[in-house]
């Protein structure tokens, strides 16, 4: 982690605040991709609401009280390995992410 954005802070449940910036880089990449026309659309929702539809050891992450739903329409663009140039009639398609926000039991964030 770079240090200078590094947070001693911590959140009531123990887990670092929340940042801006990542907490690592990723050393050996899987894949690489765009994301182009992308959007964010949220809403409220009340925790327990949503609660049944994780598994046991997740809870609902809140912000104000409140859960939040995120639909993530974007469109992948060059995906592709490392060292391999992207295949145009694969590595192009739509996607969308409905997403929402939780912690694992040590306090730490995830989607």
């Amino acid at each position: 982690m770079n240090d200078v954005f590094a947070s001693t802070r911590q959140d009531a449940l123990g887990a670092p605040e929340l940042s801006p910036f990542a907490p690592d880089r990723v050393r050996i990449p899987v894949m690489f991709q765009q994301w182009t026309n992308i959007s964010f659309v949220h809403w409220r929702y009340d925790p327990q609401e949503l609660q049944h539809f994780l598994p046991r050891p997740l809870q609902i992450d809140t912000f104000d009280g409140d859960a939040w739903v995120s639909l993530t329409p974007f469109r992948v663009r060059h995906l592709r390995p490392p060292c391999l140039p992207s295949l145009p009639w694969l590595s192009s398609f739509p996607e969308t992410n409905v997403r929402t926000y939780v912690r694992a039991l040590d306090g730490s964030r995830g989607i």
